[in-house]
């Protein structure tokens, strides 16, 4: 709906009004971008095309104005109306460093690299890819300028000017997002722009994509950290989220409006971030739940599909997910965690993901129980796998009455059938302390045949006619 009443609202030149009806005059090339990527956000969870496609020589429109502000680099300068960008409290007026007048700067360009990429999406969604070349070509003539006058490579950042004088979480946000550089420099940037600490910091209206580049390298963690804003809403007992921090809108000490719904999108982030349902094909015709719970242990989610619902209930212990993902009729997709990928089709999928270790050792042999044992002392996470109900294949049940050094078995083996201390570092508790009749042991009564003295091979044992369950605590 929002799309098609900026739609109605679009001026001659192509640019959109900030607000509409009304009857002043509020313009804004930031803003009119914003309103593309409405566009990109709808081939993604929406599936109207006959609608969407109504809507898009408008579309085109309004990047054909934005474009006639380029410079001879491609870089836009000299914007039209109000450049918003952010309540940032250094910010005058909430426009970005050099972001109006006849100097480029980062944000509007980066913004507009990334609505390029945006529209370029759309028209290949609906089947236009020449149209789509349109559109990446300028974004990555842009690119390249912005790379050009804005990287500085000794801090490893975008700055926010030319001069290299100001930097922000913006900036970083945008060149993450818009696509166009390698995944591998959006690690580093991404990296570097958490350890920085000179930056400007997002404030409520940006960290929309503040959340969602942290989510794109499955950080929810920090999305949870940084919901001290909004805490500090519920604790001053607002029922709803604030235009901008105190004093960060034109230095007034109060941050009116207190009903702003674009201090509203965390909500979108608990879904799509922490539950991790999002879309992973044009018109919502894959789905893809990559949960990332930060410290959360268990969460549910309920998230709309054109189809109907994609439901998730999750459970987070120990490295593993597990619970059920519940697709709508007629979609599938897939459960993502770590590096591992589990196929979702439509209704109910059971999830059990493995656990992520640092060392897994493969059969519970004498070996590779010393194995397993030394790499948890040393701090590793460690998981030892074997097909049997014990551990100790090549001790247990090998028929074998006596073990000496001889017979060629490990340490550990030796150690434990020969050495005075070996057996004794286990207790045996049986579950029945009355011994047949015909079995020969050095003590009358076992209750715990370790006592009063080790044995000193496993041939020393209490013998039974029937089956006896016995428990080993390794101390």
């Amino acid at each position: 709906r929002a799309i098609e009443i900026y739609d109605y609202a679009r001026r001659d030149d192509g640019t959109v009004p900030m607000n509409y009806p009304t009857r002043g005059l509020q313009e804004s090339v930031t803003y009119s971008m914003c309103q593309v990527m409405m566009y990109a956000d709808y081939v993604r969870y929406h599936d109207n095309l006959t609608w969407l496609k109504a809507r898009i020589p408008g579309m085109r429109q309004t990047l054909d104005g934005i474009a006639r502000f380029e410079n001879a680099e491609g870089l836009l300068v000299d914007l039209p109306g109000w450049s918003f960008s952010d309540w940032v409290r250094e910010w005058k007026l909430g426009i970005a460093p050099d972001g109006a007048g006849t100097v480029p700067n980062a944000f509007n360009n980066l913004y507009w690299v990334m609505t390029l990429n945006g529209a370029a999406a759309v028209e290949r969604a609906l089947g236009e890819p020449e149209r789509a070349l349109i559109w990446e070509r300028k974004a990555k003539r842009t690119m390249a300028a912005v790379e050009r006058q804005f990287w500085d490579e000794r801090r490893g950042l975008f700055a926010d000017t030319v001069r290299h004088d100001k930097f922000s979480e913006h900036a970083q946000c945008l060149a993450i997002l818009s696509g166009a550089l390698p995944r591998e420099r959006c690690k580093r940037l991404f990296e570097t722009m958490l350890a920085a600490d000179d930056l400007a910091r997002c404030t409520v209206y940006f960290s929309y994509y503040l959340f969602e580049t942290y989510f794109a390298f499955g950080r929810g963690d920090l999305f949870l950290q940084r919901l001290d804003l909004w805490r500090n809403y519920v604790s001053r007992d607002f029922k709803t989220p604030l235009e901008a921090p105190d004093g960060g809108k034109n230095g007034q000490k109060e941050a009116r409006s207190d009903c702003h719904a674009w201090g509203s999108h965390p909500i979108v982030f608990m879904q799509r971030g922490l539950a991790g349902i999002d879309s992973a094909a044009p018109f919502y015709r894959k789905v893809r739940v990559a949960p990332a719970p930060g410290s959360l242990r268990h969460l549910e989610a309920r998230s709309p599909h054109p189809r109907g619902f994609v439901a998730v209930e999750l459970e987070f212990e120990s490295g593993r997910a597990s619970g059920r993902v519940t697709l709508p009729d007629g979609v599938d997709g897939t459960f993502v965690w770590g590096d591992e990928e589990i196929p979702l089709h439509s209704g109910e999928n059971p999830i059990q993901t493995a656990r992520t270790v640092d060392v897994l050792v493969i059969g519970g042999t004498s070996e590779g129980v010393a194995a397993a044992a030394a790499a948890s002392k040393r701090g590793a996470s460690t998981l030892l796998v074997t097909p049997y109900a014990y551990l100790g294949e090549d001790l247990v049940g090998t028929l074998e009455l006596q073990i000496s050094k001889s017979n060629g078995h490990p340490p550990l083996v030796q150690r434990l059938a020969t050495d005075e201390q070996g057996m004794a570092e286990y207790d045996y508790w049986p579950d029945r302390t009355t011994p047949h009749p015909r079995a020969v042991f050095r003590n009358d009564r076992w209750e715990r045949f370790s006592e009063p003295s080790p044995p000193k091979t496993p041939s020393d044992c209490v013998y039974y006619e029937s089956d006896l369950n016995c428990r080993c605590v390794l101390r």
